[in-house]
Formats: C-alpha cells, structure tokens, sequence
C-alpha cells in the first residue's frame, strides 16, 4: 500500500508542473505550446520537479515527511489534473509537433532504449559509509523511516565523543549530517516508492532526463537536426555521465537543473520573455541549493549580465526589452541563492563552515563584479576593429594556455600513486573522457562563440560562454578531488562535459557549413570522425556498460544488521569501518558507535556498563580479532565472510580492470572479564612508551618488542583487586641480559632473559596499588639484531605477547 500511496508523486511530477503554469504562468503556457511534443513533455516533468522540491525539502526540515502522504497528495492532483485540466493536457502532451519527425528521430529513439538499459539496469549499491554517495543513500533511508534528519546519539550524549563518523557531523544535542538535502529527500520517495532499486536507480532517470534536455539544448543553438542529435547521443553514452547516473550522487541532478536553467533563459531572450527568464533563475537557484561548489554560478551570472549590458546598445529597441529579461533572471537567482546560503548554515553547519574559506573567494568575485558593473559603459566606447584585435589576441592566448595545460604541465611533476588531485592531468584526463578531437573541438567551439558574441553581438551565447568557461577554468586548473577514476569525472559532470560536447558540435557544424561546396572531403571527414568517436565510446564502455559495480553490498549489511538485536550497542573498531558503521547507524537503525570516536571517559562508563548491568547487550565488530576493550571478553559469536566488486582506481586514464572485494568480519559479545589483558597492540584508554609495532610469529600469534624501556599505565577504574601480573613473552633475545619489572616504581621482577623464559608469574602482594593507576615497566638491556648479522638495526628489549592483571 506504501508504494502504491509513494507512487503518486512521480505521476503528479508532470501535472503539478502544468497546473503551476496555468495557475500563475498562463503565458508561459502558451508559449509551451508552440514547442515540439517532446521538448513540452519534457520541460513540464522538469518544472514539476522543481515545484515539489522545495515543500518537500520543507516537510524534512519542519520534521513532517511522510512518503505516503506526499505520494497521496500527488495522486490528487493527478485526479484533478485528468477532470478539470483536459485541454491543457490534450495542448501540451497530444498536440502533434509543428517539427517533422524523420529517420533521424527514429534513429534517436532506438539508440536512447538502449541508454536507457545501460543506465537503469546496472545501479551500484552505494550504501557504503565513508564516501559522499553513501552519506547520501543513508540519508534518504533514514529519512523514509524516521521522516526528518534529526539524528539523535547512539547511548551516549556528545560530550562523550571526540567526533562521529564521516559525514556525520557531532554537534550539539544532534548529529548533523554533511550535505544539502535537496537529492535527499528525492531519493527517500524513491526508496518509498520502488525500495532498494530506487534508491540505487533514481539518479539514472535523471540522467536520461539530462539526456533529453540536452538535446533540447542543442535544437536551440545548432541549425541542422544531424547535428543535434549526434550531440545528444555522444552526451548519453558518454562513460562519465553512465557511471555517474548509476551512483547516488548530486551531479547529475545538478546538471539537469542547469540544462533546464539554459533552456529556459533561451527561450526568455528568444521570445522576450521575462518569466521564462524567472524560471530559469530559480533553477540556477535550485542548482545551489542541491549542491554549494554551484554557487560559481554567481560570479559567472553577474559577468554574463556584464557582457550583456556592453553589447546590448548594437541591438536597438531588442537590447532594452532583453533587459528585463536579465532582471527577471536575476530577481529570482540571487534570493535564492541567499537563502541557500541560509539554508546551508542552518542545516548542515560544519560542512558550511570547512568549505567557506573556499566560498569566500567567490563571493567577493560577486561583489566586485557587482560594483564593477555600472562602469561597463565605458567598454561600449571600444570600436569594432579593436574588438576583433581583442579577439584574436586572446585567441591565441587560450589555445596556447590550453596547449600547454595539456602536453606541458603535466610534465612538470611525475606521480606513481594516487596522490594530491594530480589537477595537472586534468586536461588530458577530460580527454579520454570525450577524446582528444572532441576536447580540441570544444575548444574551438567556445571561441566560434566568443566571436558570436563580440563580433556579430549574438547576445543569447553569452550565458552558455561564461557558465562553460568559468567551470572548466577552475576545475580544469584545479580539480580539487580525489583523482582516482572515475570518482575524480564528478567535477566535470554539472558543467564541463556537456559544455564541452555542446561547443564541439557548434564547431562541427561550423567546419561543415565550411566544407559546404567540398562534399567529397566533408563526407570523408564526417564518416572518419563518426567512426572515431564510435570506438572512443565502445571502448571507454568497457568494462562497465554492463557491469554492476557494489552488488549484494545491501544484502550484506543487511546480513550483518540481522543478526544484531535491536536493544544491543554495537562497537566497532578497526581501520575503515565506517562503510559498515554508518548503514548500520543510519540505515538499519542500529546503535553503532565506532570505538575510535569516544573518549576516554566515554570508555570508562562503556566497561561499567557491561560490569554492572548483566542485561546490557554489547556487540563489538572488527575486521580482526583483537580485543579493543580494557579489562573485558570478547566471545566470537558469528564471522561474515562479504564479497563485492569494483572498477579498479587509477589516477590517470580510466579502469579497465574490475577489482574483487573480500571482506571478513567478526561479530563478538563482549562480557564481563574478572582479570585484565592486554594483547599485543595499542588500546584506547591505556597509556604506554617504548613498544614497536605489532608483529607476528609463524603460528599467527601477534607481539610487540619493546626498547630498552617500556611502560604501561593502567587507569585505576580497570583495576579490581589485582594479586598477579602474568607476562607472557614471545622472545626474549640473547640470553643473559638483566631483565627488570617494576609496578608502581617497585622492582617486583629481577632475573636475567633465558630463551626458555615464556611467562613470568609475579605477586603484587607488596606493590601499593594506589587509586588511580598502576605502572608496569619493563626494563632491559638493549640488544640489536644486526649484531647477528640481520638488517634489522632497532634496539630491543623482549617480545611481548601480552600483560595480564590476574584478580582475586
């Protein structure tokens, strides 16, 4: 019943989008309706995404989401849709396109089934914590069930922890969670409505939505149909924008807001258009609502307005009417932004406040442009001849800038590991990618447009110009991610990709108006271009065109979630745990709290509460079986062997080799222990000098070799009433080294290291145990294993395999 309810959402999407346009829009309705059946259905689906956005980012924020309901309130509007708006629908969805529809179209539609089974049939499993797109998915489960992103402590109050887990932010009373939450709650109506294939499946609808949006993006600046298509082709089987729409990301959903934004704002300055011109600033908006590094918009936005003003006078009357369509742009762009920023700072605070260092540059770029913008008069006093000057020096300068971004930089360092953002590869990483002709005709493509507009004063470039230029400056000069592919393509998805094949084709038709009159060339060069950028596209497919990455990962954790009662607190401890800690925090509401996060005091009432309440349910998870605990037993109680693949990560170029993942888990109970032990390794609570790292011999069993002088300090809430410290030692060095053991600054062991030497046994019968610790020490003679002849050039003491306090 829940998804049949959920289910009325995205049916309404399109309705509601209508039903807002012909409430306060009529105009724009109107002017719908001489669009082609396609780009009408498809704008209509995207305008009623944006008008359920926002109560639905509401409904989370005030508490109040409810799948259920939101999907059955979609569903009256469907119903009052179909009675009362059935010539609007009949205008806008069956009304036959003035545009012919022709073997081209034909063609597009076969190859866009087949990107549509590329992009829906292979969704990763992104429920993994530690990365962005588990941060994500978790979010959107634990909003489906708990119906906000108030995230309450797990047993303890914050003050008990030093942090959280990634992504999971501690602050005061509640754990805030990293991100916007706009794509959030997007993917929590899908997980309400299609269940785990929803979640991991949504962002490839957006993705065939861009698809088509780009497309209608295409028709608006390319003048034959040929073109367009291949464009929009090109764009959806691109391999970035494949493995991009397959993971629980906001790029994707950022990049369709955008493309929508475009098209919008075209049709405002073809059409004179002011409130096509607000509808396109309220999806720039959008776009920084759904993610902050979008706020680049800004600057680039108040730059194009600048170029606007500086050419507007060579258009006459048309200049000043195409004012108020900027205005109308801007009036809704820029409140909307502010209140983003209101958003951002109230919602998720710590993530606001780690990138704002990086957000100011931005915004004082804004402001300065802002100020800077009454003085673009005097740029009008410039004469023509002087602009194609301008033209062609900083023509020149781009692609010499370019070139050498592309085969000198990156000669300037030479990396063997993933390391830093290696932002110097970015050129040549967007190559593969796109390929290198494609790459180098968007570049030429982008001053064909730069000429457009400062030459021939074609105004409407102007906003594709600076959008596309901006971002691929900044992230083609410094990408600022993690370089491994293909997580580092998700900066170039929003912006660069398609701002790069859109100009590509612009110069494509460009050099093919050229070669008009020289068919035998231009068909020569068509088919040999065509076949080329074919194989650059099947090859890069490979090996994920039909390859699930992440697979049974849910099924996994969802193991593991089973077999932990619901009333347990569950531990875990152990390097990258997270990718488990938080799906089972967030996603199967379990009590999870990583060991690593806690404080000391924290620690101290966690051991209380398994001495002192024998109904307390603690569970401890490890990828190992070391004790973390002081002065506690773990009991292995069930081991989750956990198998899933990859694309490989590489820095440069892209995978093409798949990785298996294997990993084996360890779920223990933890108890009350009457002695203290301490294993081999170092243990949160307990203070301790002069130990090397954790080795071990050939049975598997770990130890430690200590200096010269070794101590453990032992906070006096673990000790009960100890007689007996046992040592047990795994190697003892040379023989006939002195061998001393002090507790509490009490030599309570004096003897000499014999190989035989195993355990040593010693009373603290006479050792003053004060209150608030015991110090053990281990003191020996020094003795280095290159004296025999090793490499091995540490000075050591004797091998520890483990300390035990014995109680009474």
């Amino acid at each position: 019943m829940e998804t049949l309810l959920s289910l009325g959402f995205w049916i309404s999407i399109p309705f509601a989008g209508l039903i807002v346009l012909k409430t306060l829009f009529s105009s724009l309705l109107l002017s719908l309706q001489e669009k082609n059946r396609s780009a009408r259905i498809v704008i209509s689906v995207v305008i009623g995404l944006a008008c359920w956005s926002i109560p639905l980012l509401v409904l989370l924020l005030l508490g109040l989401f409810n799948g259920s309901f939101i999907g059955l309130f979609g569903w009256m509007i469907t119903i009052f849709s179909l009675f009362f708006m059935k010539d609007t629908l009949k205008m806008i969805y069956l009304n036959k396109s003035k545009e012919k529809f022709g073997k081209l179209d034909v063609l597009f539609i076969l190859l866009f089934i087949v990107l549509a089974f590329f992009y829906l049939g292979f969704p990763h499993e992104s429920i993994f914590g530690g990365r962005d797109q588990g941060i994500y998915s978790n979010s959107a489960v634990y909003i489906e069930e708990n119906g906000s992103l108030k995230v309450d402590y797990p047993v303890f109050d914050e003050t008990d922890f030093k942090t959280f887990m990634p992504g999971l932010y501690k602050t005061e009373n509640t754990i805030t969670v990293q991100f916007s939450h706009l794509f959030t709650v997007l993917l929590a109506m899908a997980l309400g409505t299609a269940g785990v294939y929803g979640l991991f499946g949504l962002n490839a609808l957006f993705g065939l939505l861009a698809v088509l949006l780009f497309r209608i993006l295409l028709s608006q600046f390319l003048s034959q149909k040929v073109y367009v298509i291949a464009g929009a082709l090109y764009f959806g089987f691109n391999v970035t924008q494949i493995w991009n729409s397959r993971i629980t990301m906001t790029e994707i959903f950022t990049q369709v807001l955008i493309l929508g934004a475009f098209i919008m704002l075209v049709w405002g300055f073809k059409e004179d258009n002011p409130k096509w011109a607000g509808w396109s600033g309220f999806f720039f908006g959008l776009a920084v609502l759904c993610r902050i590094d979008s706020l680049l918009l800004m600057p680039l936005l108040i730059f194009s307005g600048i170029l606007f003003s500086i050419f507007k006078d060579s258009l006459g009357d048309i200049g000043k009417v195409q004012n108020k369509v900027w205005l109308g742009m801007y009036s809704i762009f820029i409140p909307l932004s502010i209140i983003s920023f209101g958003y951002y700072y109230y919602t998720t605070q710590p993530y606001y406040l780690d990138l704002f260092p990086r957000l100011l540059p931005i915004i004082w770029l804004s402001l300065i442009l802002t100020i800077l913008t009454p003085f673009s008069s005097y740029f009008k006093k410039i004469r023509e001849r002087t602009y194609l000057y301008i033209y062609y020096i900083v023509s020149v300068v781009i692609v010499l800038v370019f070139i050498y971004a592309h085969v000198g930089r990156p000669d300037l360092v030479n990396y063997t590991t993933i390391s830093g953002t290696y932002r110097e590869f970015s050129i040549i990483n967007l190559s593969y990618y796109l390929s290198v002709p494609i790459v180098y005709l968007g570049l030429f493509g982008w001053l064909i447009v730069l000429r457009k507009i400062m030459i021939q004063k074609e105004t409407k470039w102007i906003i594709g110009f600076t959008i596309v230029g901006g971002f691929s400056a900044l992230y083609l000069y410094n990408i600022n991610i993690s370089p491994d592919q293909y997580w580092a393509s998700r900066r170039f998805v929003p912006v660069v990709i398609p701002g790069f094949i859109w100009f590509s084709f612009v110069a494509l038709e460009a050099v093919g108006g050229y070669l008009r009159e020289k068919r035998y060339l231009r068909r020569t060069l068509s088919i040999s271009l065509c076949l080329f950028l074919v194989g650059h596209t099947v090859y890069n497919l490979y090996p994920i065109a039909l390859y699930k990455e992440q697979g049974n990962v849910w099924a996994n954790i969802k193991s593991i979630a089973d077999s932990i009662p619901d009333d347990a607190l569950l531990v875990t401890s152990g390097a990258d745990m997270s990718r488990y800690s938080t799906p089972l925090f967030m996603s199967f509401s379990k009590n999870v709290i990583p060991i690593g996060s806690l404080k000391d005091s924290a620690i101290t009432k966690l051991n209380n509460m398994v001495n002192e309440n024998e109904e307390a349910k603690v569970l401890l998870l490890s990828r190992n079986e070391e004790n973390p605990f002081i002065g506690l037993n773990t009991n292995l109680i069930a081991t989750f062997d956990l198998k899933t693949t990859q694309t490989e990560k590489i820095a440069i170029g892209l995978p093409r080799a798949i990785q298996e993942i294997d990993d084996t888990l360890y779920l223990f109970e933890v108890t009350d222990s009457q002695d203290l032990t301490l294993e081999a390794y170092t243990v949160q609570g307990i203070n301790e000098q002069g130990f090397y790292i954790t080795e071990k011999d050939p049975h598997g069993n770990p130890f430690r070799w200590t200096e010269s002088h070794a101590s453990v300090e032992i906070p006096g809430i673990y000790l009960k009433n100890p007689t007996q410290l046992a040592i047990s030692l795994a190697h003892t060095g040379p023989d006939g080294r002195e061998l001393i053991v002090k507790a509490n600054d009490q030599i309570v062991y004096t003897g000499q290291t014999l190989r035989d030497t195993r355990t040593l046994i010693i009373s603290l019968d006479d050792v003053n145990i004060e209150q608030d610790h015991l110090v053990i020490e281990i003191i020996t003679e020094p003795w280095s294993p290159v004296d025999s002849g090793a490499t091995d050039s540490r000075q050591l003491g004797v091998a520890v395999g483990k300390i035990q306090v014995l109680n009474r």
